[in-house]
């Protein structure tokens, strides 16, 4: 699931975009997830 060599990627997770997701979604997403997507340098929501 995660890119290994570095094809893809990400910019740096913008907080302000987790919330907005959030409000989108009316569901907080949980601290877990937000740490895992810190730790792969960003992703796509």
């Amino acid at each position: 699931m995660w890119l290994t060599n570095h094809e893809k990627k990400f910019k740096p997770l913008d907080i302000n975009i987790v919330g907005e997701v959030e409000t989108s979604l009316g569901y907080k997403l949980p601290k877990s997830y937000i740490e895992l997507l810190k730790i792969q340098n960003g992703g796509e929501l």
